[in-house]
């Protein structure tokens, strides 16, 4: 896509650098902002893009591409510029809701506000606003309050929200609220509904949206790495690397860290892998050490480490399911199946086959 914009415009490398966006739009009527971002992203590298773009945002008095600018910003981090913006236009009629809901979800993103105050805001917005992208982004930012927060949804609440999509006009926001849907989608198909074949094809779609931010990207990586994991260990640890690197991309540098002490220890331990061959045991999760250590029938070393981890924190799933493996008790992983999502319901069926 981005290869035929740049022959069609002739865009160079060095246009962009000597002109600037704002003149460049002024020449080509037909470009949209997503094409800057695609056009730029193929000549410069993550962080240089990001900020053309972003000096692009503070310039232009474009408002359609200020609306898609709001949306550029919040997913790769220019709070402190999106700011200046906000503070800028805090009085423009055109675009005071969308900052509305911008704050909010720079709030709900940072955990500024609890649950019920954001989902309260939200609520109030969504009674305030006409515009049905707006809308539609409230949804999204309700539908992540109550993800991250373990509150029911319904599974009818995507088919709903993928209707309200298609009435979007084409364009940026259309396509960034269609990676955030997906991604959130997938988290539920994975996690809570146990439909992989559903969560891979999102994972896959958002994978290869050349718009898709690298957040979006990697949380993508990582729910294939995860559905991968007990059948194709090859495939699973590809994912998995791929999404520790598109987590430090995105700035979400401890999420990279917990795939590689976490995930991919799993992956290798899953397989009976040497783990050692492949990282320092001591760089490994302490959970992933204890099951290293019931693979290599070291039942004492593994029980020590699973019992303190329970002293700390008594719920701790993963040191639970480890424990009633280690004591080779199927009656403690029935019990331990009472309540729990799909994913951790299908790591319990895994460690109970290998009990017979």
């Amino acid at each position: 896509m981005h290869n035929e914009i740049i022959q069609k415009c002739r865009l160079s490398k060095e246009d962009i650098l000597e002109l600037g966006w704002t003149s460049i739009f002024n020449q080509y009527d037909e470009l949209q902002f997503e094409d800057m971002i695609l056009v730029t992203s193929h000549f410069f590298s993550f962080k240089e893009a990001g900020q053309l773009i972003v000096d692009y945002c503070m310039q232009t008095k474009n408002k359609h591409h200020l609306k898609d600018g709001f949306e550029f910003m919040s997913l790769y981090g220019y709070e402190a510029k999106a700011q200046q913006l906000y503070t800028e236009y805090q009085y423009d009629q055109e675009l005071v809701s969308h900052i509305a809901v911008y704050q909010l979800a720079y709030h709900s993103r940072m955990k500024n506000t609890e649950y019920l105050e954001t989902m309260k805001q939200a609520k109030y917005l969504y009674e305030t606003i006409d515009n049905r992208a707006l809308l539609l982004k409230l949804d999204l930012i309700m539908l992540y309050e109550q993800t991250i927060n373990k509150q029911p949804i319904a599974a009818s609440i995507y088919d709903t929200l993928i209707s309200k999509l298609r009435e979007l006009e084409s364009g940026y926001l259309k396509t960034c609220l269609l990676t955030r849907l997906l991604s959130l989608y997938s988290y539920s198909l994975f996690y809570y509904e146990g439909r992989l074949e559903e969560a891979e094809a999102n994972c896959l779609a958002n994978c290869v949206n050349p718009l898709a931010p690298p957040i979006f990207k990697a949380s993508a990586r990582h729910i294939l790495g995860l559905i991968y994991s007990l059948t194709n260990m090859e495939a699973s640890l590809d994912s998995l690397e791929k999404a520790s690197e598109l987590y430090l991309e995105a700035g979400y540098s401890r999420a990279a860290q917990a795939v590689k002490r976490n995930d991919i220890p799993f992956v290798l331990n899953i397989h009976n892998q040497a783990l050692e061959a492949h990282i320092e045991l001591n760089l490994v999760d302490e959970d992933e050490q204890a099951h290293y250590f019931l693979l290599q029938f070291e039942y004492k070393k593994a029980k020590d480490i699973l019992e303190s981890r329970l002293k700390q924190h008594p719920d701790h799933f993963i040191a639970q399911l480890y424990l009633a493996y280690a004591e080779r008790d199927s009656s403690l992983l029935n019990k331990l199946a009472v309540n729990r999502n799909a994913q951790e319901k299908r790591l319990i069926t895994h460690f109970a086959k290998k009990l017979i």
